[in-house]
């Protein structure tokens, strides 16, 4: 098991996180085949995800339909459901849309809603939907995002929509009525650019060192994370000198180095596995995936 300290990447991630890191970008479209258990753990431990988490973590996407399984002897394999891959697909366009932080067109999007108390997870899946299309709490209850937010589908993958009560509305801020400080009631812009800095200082001068699939594994995971809390806000609100495009400078290049060899690296191993025989068992003999740097 890594060590806290080995961790690859700007951030502690969460181990689903991780995983759909790695299968956006190394399985999704590329290498689309049931991926055996022990590659799941020789990708999430050195970013310091323990091996019972993993598993678990496995399990509970399998029951929550992003992945089926199956076991061929003693391996047990995961793989993409087509709920999944939509997802990794959609997702896919943001990783790589060429402004990835531009305001989406002009004004603001105001949304309420209100969440019976007996659905908290549903309450939960909402805020983390709204935080992914670039929303922040005004008030409780009142969120607004700048730009015009497609809410069909941001809603698409909520189950039982019946059970929200939904209001939103097209607005611009009007001069003075609104404080000029409510971008910074709804986003921590000083936490925002700490985390640009972040990114730009783990990932601004890699090289070919290491394991390619846990390096673009950890930067993928890294770079959702910042798509996630940066909210698209227009040049106007920003303070001077705002990273995001020194982000994606520094995203695309890391991505250039890692991107095909990840491709082939995973090739290799999983060609392996297939004529080599049945796996180790986790914490039996080397790791399947090179350790990373």
């Amino acid at each position: 098991m890594a060590r806290a300290e080995d961790r690859v990447g700007t951030v502690a991630h969460r181990a689903q996180h991780l995983i759909l890191a790695f299968l956006g970008s190394c399985v999704v479209d590329r290498h689309d085949v049931p991926i055996p258990t022990q590659a799941y753990i020789d990708v999430l431990t050195p970013q310091g995800v323990g091996e019972s988490a993993i598993r678990a973590t496995l399990a509970r996407m399998t029951e929550r339909g992003l992945l089926t399984t199956d076991k061929v002897g003693r391996i047990r394999r995961y793989a993409l459901t087509d709920t999944a891959r939509a997802v990794l697909r959609r997702a896919g366009t943001r990783v790589f849309a060429p402004q990835p932080f531009a305001p989406r067109g002009h004004g603001w999007t105001l949304m309420s809603y209100s969440v019976p108390e007996s659905r908290r997870e549903l309450r939960h899946q909402l805020r983390s939907r709204l935080v992914w299309a670039g929303f922040g709490p005004l008030r409780d209850g009142l969120w607004i995002a700048s730009g015009s937010v497609d809410l069909d589908e941001l809603f698409s993958a909520l189950p039982e929509r019946a059970d929200m009560m939904v209001n939103a509305f097209d607005c611009v801020p009007i001069a003075g009525w609104t404080a000029p400080d409510f971008v910074r009631e709804a986003w921590d812009l000083d936490r925002i650019e700490q985390a640009h800095h972040d990114f730009i200082a783990a990932w601004g001068h890699e090289d070919a060192a290491g394991s390619a699939v846990i390096r673009l594994t950890a930067l993928i995971a890294d770079w959702l994370q910042l798509l996630r809390i940066d909210p698209r806000l227009p040049r106007t609100y920003l303070p001077h000198g705002w990273p995001a495009q020194e982000s994606t400078v520094v995203f695309r290049q890391a991505h250039a180095i890692h991107d095909a060899r990840a491709v082939k690296e995973l090739s290799a191993v999983l060609d392996r596995d297939r004529t080599s025989g049945p796996l180790p068992l986790a914490g039996e003999g080397q790791p399947r995936i090179p350790s990373p740097r």
